[in-house]
């Protein structure tokens, strides 16, 4: 099963753009602002996407 959700979205921490944005706003809306900045890797194991994902995310860096 695909989560709908992440515990970072519950609780705003995976973006800085300070709790104000996850006040008052489901998990599932600040998930959905995650994967479309591309803040999660959200492709299951057997997916063959997922290695290549998980390795731009680990080389990602704020410039």
């Amino acid at each position: 099963m695909v989560p709908c959700t992440q515990d970072a979205a519950s609780r705003g921490e995976a973006f800085n753009l300070g709790r104000s944005f996850a006040d008052g706003r489901p998990p599932t809306i600040c998930y959905a602002y995650m994967q479309a900045v591309g803040l999660g890797n959200d492709h299951l194991i057997d997916c063959p996407c997922h290695a290549e994902c998980a390795a731009e995310g680990e080389a990602f860096t704020l410039g």
